[in-house]
């Protein structure tokens, strides 16, 4: 394929969304091992107790806030592992793994 419209569609879409779908992957799979080995215990599971953060312009999040966002970061974990979709998301990848 030669077409200028689908090179331009794989290098400025596909192969860009790729990599941040697959920098995601990585990045929320560190966050479910963090909040597994440090926060779970600590964090309420209550939309009453809400964060301090010192930030009144920011929407306020509780703990059951924190919870609900790792729950759905564990499910794009489960999906982003389900057969062959790894490999369709990492094959156009051409930059590196960027490490944090």
């Amino acid at each position: 394929m030669d077409d200028a419209k689908i090179v331009k569609f794989s290098n400025e879409q596909v192969r860009p969304y790729c990599e941040k779908m697959r920098n995601m992957y990585y990045e929320f799979k560190s966050l479910a091992v963090y909040y597994s080995e440090e926060l779970s215990g600590i964090i309420p599971d209550d939309s009453g107790d809400m964060l301090e953060d010192g930030r009144p312009e920011v929407p306020q999040l509780s703990g059951a806030d924190l919870r609900a966002f790792v729950q759905e970061a564990s499910k794009f974990i489960t999906a982003m592992e389900e057969t062959g979709v790894l490999t369709a998301i990492q094959k156009p990848c051409v930059r590196h793994l960027q490490a944090k």
